[in-house]
Formats: C-alpha cells, sequence, structure tokens
C-alpha cells in the first residue's frame, strides 16, 4: 500500500463509538449462515487460507487458480501450505475472464479461489458452475464483506469454504473467520494460547486509537490513565515484542504471511467488541457515506468509477475508483490528508503485469477512498473537496 503519513485529516479506520455498540451480545456478524456451516475464528483471514487447503486436501504442489489482482497475503499463504498458485485474469471492473480460467486448468488444479472485491457480488454462481464442472473445490473470499447478497442469499453460502476478515469493518485488533459449507466437514486447529501481555497490548491500542480521535470517547479517561503511563508502558511492549514471536511479534497493519501464527485464533478482546457490534447499523452508515460519494463526484473524462451506482443488498468495504493517466493520485490525496490507497504495495512480486491485459491499470490506478463508519459529514466533505482537486489538477496538466 502506500507510504503511510503521520497524520491525516479524517480518520483512516475505524474506531469504537457507542453508536455501533449493542448492549447485548449479538452472534458472530457473519451473515445468516446455515447452523449447518462450521465457523472458525482465527487471528487473521490469512491463516484461514492455508487450513482451507488442508481441508481440501491440496497435495505438495497441486495449483490453486487465483486472481492476478490481489493482497500478496492471499499467494504467500497458499505456498506456506505448499501449494502452487497459478493466476487468471480480470477486466477492469474485476470480474473473471473465464475464458483465461479455462486455459489455466491443468491436471494439478484442484482448488479456485473467488474475491468478492471490495464487498461486491462476483458472478458466484458461475463459479460454482466452473468449479463442479471441473470437480475443483472453490473457496469464496469474502474477505472484503460484512452484509452483501446475491438474489437474497448471503455470500459466504456459494462456496464450499468462505472467508471473512472482520478488522475491515469493525474497530478490531486482529479477527478473521473461516466457514465450512460442506455438511460434516470439519477438522482439529491446535490453538494456541493468549498470553495476557498480548491483552494488554491490544487494549492499550484499543484505547489509544478510539479515545485518541474524540475527546467525548467512552474511552476518555482510560486514556489520559494511558498517556500519563505511555513511557513506561511502551518500554514494557517493547521488550515483550522484541524478544518473543507469534503474536506478540506482528502487528496490525503486516500485510505478510507468517506461518507461526496459522494457529492463532482472535484475541479475547476483538471476540468481545465483535460480539457487541452493531453489524446492521455499520452497514447503513458505510452505504450511505458511498451513496454520498457516488451523488456527488464529478462524472469526468478521468475519473471513472468501479462500480457505476451502489447495488441493493451491499455493503462496500471501501469506494474504488480510476484516476485514469493519473497514476500519482493516490499520493496526491494522500499528501492532502486523505487516507486514499492502492494495492500497488501489496501486490505478488511474482505477477508479471506484462501478461495481464489492465492488471498494471488496476494496481497503480485503482484508488480506495475510506466510507466506514465513523466518518462524519464533514469528513466526507473533505474527501470530496480532496478528490475533486486531484481531478481538476489533472484537468490544467
Amino acid at each position: 500500500m502506500s507510504t503511510s503519513l503521520p497524520e491525516f485529516c479524517v480518520p483512516q479506520e475505524p474506531f469504537l463509538s457507542a453508536s455501533f455498540l449493542s448492549v447485548r451480545a449479538s452472534p458472530a456478524s457473519t451473515p445468516r449462515l446455515p447452523e449447518a456451516s462450521r465457523r472458525y475464528l482465527f487471528f487473521f483471514a490469512r491463516n484461514a487460507i492455508y487450513h482451507v487447503l488442508r481441508l481440501a486436501k491440496i497435495a505438495p504442489g497441486e495449483e490453486v487458480l487465483v486472481p492476478a489482482y490481489v493482497c500478496k497475503v492471499v499467494p504467500e499463504a497458499i505456498r506456506g501450505y505448499g501449494g502452487t498458485v497459478v493466476y487468471y485474469a480480470v477486466d477492469r471492473e474485476c470480474r473473471p475472464d473465464f475464458s483465461d480460467l479455462e486455459k489455466k486448468l491443468s491436471s494439478r488444479t484442484r482448488a479456485l479461489m473467488a474475491v468478492h472485491f471490495f464487498g461486491f457480488p462476483q458472478p458466484i454462481v458461475c463459479f460454482q458452475q466452473f468449479c463442479k464442472r471441473h470437480n475443483l473445490f472453490l473457496v469464496e473470499d469474502c474477505c472484503h464483506v460484512l452484509q452483501s447478497e446475491v438474489n437474497g442469499v448471503p455470500l459466504g453460502r456459494f462456496g464450499d469454504a468462505s472467508l471473512f476478515s472482520f478488522r475491515k469493518f469493525y474497530p478490531l485488533y486482529d479477527g478473521g473467520e473461516l466457514v465450512l459449507n460442506i455438511p460434516g466437514s470439519e477438522f482439529d486447529v491446535d490453538w494456541r494460547r493468549e498470553s495476557p501481555l498480548f491483552t494488554f497490548r491490544e487494549a492499550v491500542d484499543l484505547i489509544d486509537q478510539t479515545a485518541g480521535r474524540n475527546a467525548k470517547s467512552i474511552l476518555h479517561q482510560p486514556y489520559r490513565l494511558l498517556q500519563s503511563l505511555r513511557r513506561p508502558i511502551a518500554q514494557l511492549l517493547r521488550s515483550a515484542t522484541t524478544s518473543s514471536s507469534g503474536s506478540m511479534a506482528v502487528q496490525k497493519t503486516d500485510a505478510t504471511f507468517d506461518l507461526g501464527l496459522v494457529n492463532q485464533p482472535m484475541s479475547r478482546l476483538s471476540k468481545l467488541v465483535l460480539g457487541h457490534s452493531n453489524a446492521s447499523a455499520i452497514a447503513a452508515q458505510r452505504r450511505a457515506n458511498y451513496i454520498f460519494l457516488q451523488n456527488e463526484l464529478p462524472r469526468r473524462d478521468g475519473l471513472r468509477f468501479l462500480v457505476p451506482a451502489l447495488p441493493e443488498g451491499v455493503c462496500p468495504w471501501v469506494f474504488p475508483l480510476f484516476f485514469d493517466q493519473l497514476p500519482d493520485a493516490c499520493q496526491v490525496l494522500r499528501s492532502e490528508g486523505i487516507p486514499a490507497v492502492t494495492w500497488e504495495g501489496v501486490r505478488p512480486l511474482d505477477v508479471d503485469l506484462r501478461l495481464f491485459e489492465n492488471l498494471e491499470l488496476l494496481y497503480k490506478n485503482l484508488v480506495f477512498l475510506p466510507i466506514h463508519q465513523n466518518l462524519s459529514a464533514q469528513d466526507m466533505s473533505l474527501i470530496l473537496q480532496a478528490v475533486k482537486r486531484v481531478q481538476e489538477s489533472r484537468n490544467h496538466r
């Protein structure tokens, strides 16, 4: 991803807010899956990929079809298990090229990953039919999905297994889920224990990223205490991190696959926050923020939405749009304090852009704008005005 700045003028990520919490505990936020589905909560969703391949009985060297436009942790996890990654083409709208998928099949192909990019449904029924026709295990990647559906059926029900990443929607340090949809399918995980020190570190992070942004935060008093003890706490955590491995050594922003974390469960505090989060309210606010940008951004040459209009029943992760002929648009937005992102910095290094039409455009020019639930009307206006300025600067070049 793009280089981070010390400060942004709008919140980069969602933070804990009473507006999006419920007093009563709610079930895990994967929407309306059948009772027969088996669920496993992992530290990161990327670690669940490892266990998906174990469930699918992928042998060393056997192939998994993966979209060429993808975050590098996906192929890293497949290789970490021992599988071989074969990339397939997607078009400018991130839709799969099924003719290319046919060409990439071999006698060693065993599984296919279908990614619902940014929360927008892919042609998942076509993926199902393709996998049934070729006897492939279908992994439905819902890591950009909160509450989205196809013809009334929630995403996550279509694959033999599905993956969710709660950290993209909730104010969590960690949290991913693996859902098994094959009747009778399950496996054992040799779960690692969470240390009390890691729980403390996560609590410090939660207080810091929440109260540090809002003087009226429900965690403001603990934040004041934390500030007074910042130096000894920092020394304690730094010492524990440098002398440890596993969860204590990882940062929530890490974009790498760590084989040592595959059996690390979702942390206690993240489970607690997830269990009291109001998914419907979060989805409604994200939709409202998306629609605001959809309606207010000018439709001009060089500025193009990945999805022209937000479909009903879809909760988006971000607002993806193209700045055609402006490969530096993301950096310009970040210099103005807007936490825009591209996938150029997390592109798999073994993907040859020359072999896939549109791939360089996607990695460099498809920019993600934040639309999370904690953005105020003023924040959304700042994002809107910054995008307009970038677009106007293009017209004057």
